[in-house]
């Protein structure tokens, strides 16, 4: 699909989301690895600081980027509930 964007604003708007994209697979990829690594330490101790030293920073780290992506995509094409859907609409 060919987008026709006019407007600077447009074209800073597409590179933005286009970086932020970018980051968030990746984030995700990370993450992902990072959960396996955790799922096959057999220690809960291992676990627990595994989950606090790695896990829980990557995903601070992702919900960072699409907090931003969410705050510059129109509601309308967002394909999860916004965040002040689910604390205020459920």
């Amino acid at each position: 699909q060919q987008l026709h964007l006019t407007a600077g604003a447009d074209r800073g708007v597409l590179s933005v989301l286009t970086d932020l994209s970018d980051r968030i697979w990746e984030e995700a990829a990370e993450l992902d690895e990072a959960l396996t690594r955790a799922s096959e330490n057999g220690s809960s101790g291992t676990k627990a600081r595994l989950f606090a030293d790695d896990i829980l920073p990557r995903m601070r780290s992702l919900r960072s980027y699409t907090d931003k992506a969410e705050a510059l995509t129109d509601a309308s094409r967002w394909p999860y509930p916004s965040y002040g859907s689910l604390l205020y609409r459920v």
